[in-house]
């Protein structure tokens, strides 16, 4: 059912679908690299150990990374080179968490060699009493620091 689910979505013209298959059907995966979409793994990224096991057994083309989950952003950043070296790409994002780590991604992110990945950071309005603390906001299709996109406003 998934292979002909998937094969439905390829006409849309998606980056990729994620998590098609609940965590612990990993190896069902292998199944699905045959559809033309793009499969990228979340859930089942559990730790840096799932993230090197489906690297290897090639069951997605993106990794959703959450710093929080592969044990700080020193790994993250270890492991999205990794990801980089298997030739797939990866999104940086949170466990849904508060500014703080919002605003540690986003500077990972920063950190991270070009080009830039997507960042799933967009999240303030999810967690609630955060409103905006973390400092960014999104300004023409991008994520930047408030100070940034006041200051490119007053240019204008």
């Amino acid at each position: 059912a998934a292979c002909r689910q998937l094969g439905e979505l390829a006409a849309f013209d998606l980056d990729y679908v994620e998590q098609p298959l609940p965590p612990g059907s990993e190896r069902d995966l292998s199944r699905l690299r045959d559809v033309p979409v793009s499969i990228a793994l979340d859930e089942s990224l559990r730790d840096e150990s799932m993230v090197m096991r489906a690297l290897e057994a090639d069951w997605a083309d993106y990794f959703i990374l959450k710093p929080t989950v592969l044990g700080g952003f020193a790994r993250t950043r270890e492991v999205t080179e990794r990801v980089r070296a298997h030739g797939k790409r990866y999104v940086l994002t949170t466990a849904l968490a508060g500014a703080t780590e919002r605003r540690a991604c986003f500077d990972l992110a920063c950190l991270l060699p070009a080009p830039l990945p997507a960042c799933g950071l967009n999240t303030a309005g999810f967690v609630d009493g955060d409103g905006e603390s973390d400092g960014l906001c999104v300004s023409e299709g991008r994520m930047v620091p408030r100070e940034i996109e006041a200051h490119e406003r007053a240019a204008l």
